[in-house]
Order: structure tokens, then C-alpha cells, then sequence
């Protein structure tokens, strides 16, 4: 969306007008079935499509084989459906049911300068290309900024909100269905994950053109920027084209609003260990998921988290995974710029952090 003013048909809205470039993300239904370690048919290395199907309005009604994806849910007690009996830490957590969501296309940046290293709330957030994502931020003050985005963009009748694990989890499955890279033609075997963001600067939308694991990767050299088409910039979208979403491998770890619930470093603990900032849990639920286990394929429950790759996708393309732990209750996804040859980046990888600010830590904005 651009800056508040009068535009007409046929307008040029420069990018120096552009605040936030969001990608919209339908309702759908994945065929859980086939995941995990069949890797939807194909191998670790290289796995097979997601079966997606698109779904109109706010259906409930599932295909046998599939469940809706929880990040469209509502936060009601548990339902029953394919998988068997939904808890509230399987659901997206929203109080009504969603038609979709709009993705920040990029990691979230700041009209502030990029050498600022205070970590405060931002009252002016934006989502654009080729500009230095900002970091240094507290999970708190990144909650709090991205709260405040929708008041600074001019779109208060929409609800903006720090990105959740499960709407990760909804993109990353649609970037490996038919509607994603996955089905671009353009590319073939290790190629259809997403490229990483290999970016040393932390310059949003740039890629090497290539995967995290390939040898040709480097830190040393600015990769290409996102929309140069003959230098495979697009492949870093998760689309491999200039519509999809960008940073989603490589870049800065982007913290998630799931925690480990059983830790005491959160939520206002009185502890030193309160890296994360909060005085206490937001008010309403919908606004961030809990784990209740260290392993990822009980953490929601004491079951599998469905739609938020973790169990179900975990080590495909042999991205990195390291689930929430007490020490470090946050999850994060994404990885980093440098996780090209020793360990495996990208969009499937996730990690934990302790919520404090630094260098490395992004955040990505989310509207319904």
C-alpha cells in the first residue's frame, strides 16, 4: 500500500511512495498425509509437491486425506476433522473464521537509519525491497511495532500483527504445492526450494540465485536484487517469481510469537532471564501460539503442530532444525545470511532464541 493520499487510475505510485508490499495467502487444505518422512513423495533432498487445495469463503468441510490449514481457524476449544480431534494449540487461534491473510513480501524494515541499534517500538515499520531490514529489537518491542503498523500505514480496519508459526508454516506449504515454486517450471530438482537471502548488509530481497546448500554461495559478494530476472533474483521468492514472498530463507532469523510455555523467561517473569521484554502476555491469545513440549512432534499438545513445518517437514532439503528449549523459549525461522555450506538454511529450518535484541533478529508482518 502507498502513502496516504489522492491517487487516479493510471497512476505512477513511485517506490518512494510505497509503505508496505504484502502478499495475499488463501484459505486452503493440504493432504497431511502425505508428509513427513515420505517427503510428499520424493526424498530429503529433494521433496515431492504438497497437495494443496484452494477453498472458497470460510468453508469447514475437508476433502478426505487433507485438513484446512490452522492458520485460517478459529480459536474455538477443538474440533474434529481428518486428523482426528483439534486442541487449541493445534488452531491458527483467530476468533473467526479467515478467507486468507496478506504476508509482509519482505522482512520488515524502518525509515529510521540502519545504523540504529536501540531496541525500541518503531512508529514507522515498512515493507519494501532493496532497503536494510531492521533488527535490534526485543521480541516485545517487535510484537509492539508491527501492533502499531496498521495505525502507520492508514489500514486501521485491518488487524497487523507479528507473523505467528503457523502463518509461516501456511507460506512455506504453498511455496512446495504446484502453486509455488515448487510447480515454476523455471526450476528443477534442489533449485525448487526457495534461494537464500545471502546478504551480509541484511538488504532485503537479495539472493545469489541459488539454494543454502550450494557450494556457489557467499557472504562476500551482495547478491542480485530480488526483481533482476536474469540474474535469478526471483528465485528467492517463493513463487520463483516476482509475486512471491521474499527473506524467507536466509536474511536474519525472524522470531515467531510461539513460546515454549513451560519456561519461565517469558511474560514478565521475575527473572534476569526476561530477555523478551513482556510485562505480561498480550491480551488476547490469538496473537501468539505456546508449545507445550521440546520436541517437535508433540509440541502442540502432545500432538503433531499441523501446517506449521516442524514435525511434518522437518530436515526437508536438509535445512537446519533446533526446537524451543527452556533456555531458549522462542522460535525462530528462517535462518540466517551465513548458513550456506555447514548448515543447512532455508525455509523449512527453525530454531530457538531467548527473545533478546540483536543483529540478527528480524521480525515479519502479518494483516487480516
Amino acid at each position: 500500500e502507498a502513502k496516504r493520499g489522492t491517487y487516479s487510475i493510471g497512476d505512477t505510485i513511485e517506490m518512494s511512495d510505497i509503505l508496505g508490499m504484502w502478499v495475499w495467502i488463501p484459505r486452503y487444505e493440504y493432504k497431511y498425509t502425505n508428509l513427513g518422512t515420505s517427503y510428499a513423495g520424493g526424498t530429503q533432498a529433494e521433496p515431492g509437491g504438497i497437495s494443496i487445495n484452494f477453498i472458497s469463503g470460510t468453508s469447514t468441510t475437508e476433502t478426505t486425506g487433507y485438513i484446512i490449514h490452522p492458520a485460517f481457524r478459529n480459536a474455538s476449544n477443538g474440533y474434529t476433522n481428518n486428523a482426528g480431534t483439534f486442541t487449541a494449540y493445534q488452531l491458527g487461534g483467530w476468533d473467526s473464521e479467515l478467507t486468507g491473510f496478506w504476508m509482509g513480501k519482505f522482512e520488515t524494515s524502518s525509515l529510521a537509519s540502519a545504523s540504529e541499534t536501540s531496541s525500541a517500538v518503531l512508529n514507522d515499520p515498512i515493507i519494501k525491497p532493496n532497503v536494510i531490514a531492521r533488527r535490534y529489537q526485543t521480541v516485545s518491542d517487535q510484537f509492539n511495532t508491527i501492533l502499531n503498523l496498521k495505525t502507520y500505514h492508514g489500514i486501521s480496519t485491518m488487524d497487523s500483527h507479528m507473523s505467528k508459526n503457523s502463518e509461516w508454516g501456511a507460506v512455506v506449504y504453498l511455496s512446495q504445492s504446484i502453486y509455488g515454486k515448487y510447480g515454476n517450471t523455471d526450476y528443477s530438482g534442489a533449485n525448487k526450494e526457495v534461494y537464500m537471502n545471502n546478504s551480509e548488509s541484511y538488504k532485503t530481497g537479495s539472493s545469489m540465485g541459488m539454494p543454502s546448500g550450494a557450494s556457489g554461495n557467499s557472504t562476500s559478494a551482495e547478491g542480485s536484487y530480488e526483481y533482476d530476472v536474469a540474474l535469478n533474483g526471483t528465485g528467492a521468492s517463493t513463487t520463483g517469481n516476482i509475486y512471491g514472498i521474499y527473506d524467507m530463507s536466509g536474511g536474519s532469523w525472524e522470531y515467531q510469537m510461539g513460546w515454549l510455555n513451560t519456561a519461565s523467561a517469558a511474560w514478565g517473569a521475575a527473572s534476569d532471564s526476561n530477555y523478551a521484554g513482556f510485562s505480561s502476555a498480550p491480551s488476547n491469545h490469538k496473537y501468539y501460539e505456546e508449545y507445550t513440549t521440546t520436541t517437535a512432534a508433540t509440541a502442540c499438545g502432545g500432538s503433531v503442530c499441523y501446517g506449521q513445518a516442524l514435525s511434518e517437514t522437518a530436515g526437508w532439503y536438509g535445512d537446519y532444525t533446533s526446537m524451543v528449549s527452556t533456555t531458549y523459549p522462542w522460535l525462530m525461522r528462517g535462518t540466517r545470511y551465513n548458513y550456506s555450506s555447514n548448515v543447512g538454511g532455508g525455509p523449512f529450518g527453525f530454531s530457538n532464541g531467548a527473545g533478546y535484541s540483536g543483529s540478527i533478529y528480524g521480525v515479519r508482518a502479518v494483516l487480516v
